[in-house]
């Protein structure tokens, strides 16, 4: 199953380290693949 986390300032995940860099992007990210129709199967969105 894939997954992102979606961010637009200081990720939530951060506060572990880079333990969960390679899933996160930044919110223009989300836009792009909304707009592609290319998000995985689960996105988490944190727009703050």
């Amino acid at each position: 199953m894939s997954h992102r986390y979606f961010f637009s300032n200081v990720p939530f995940l951060a506060m572990w380290g880079v333990k969960y860099i390679g899933s996160s992007g930044w919110l223009a990210e989300f836009l792009e693949r909304a707009a592609a129709g290319t998000l995985p199967a689960v996105s988490f969105v944190d727009p703050i």
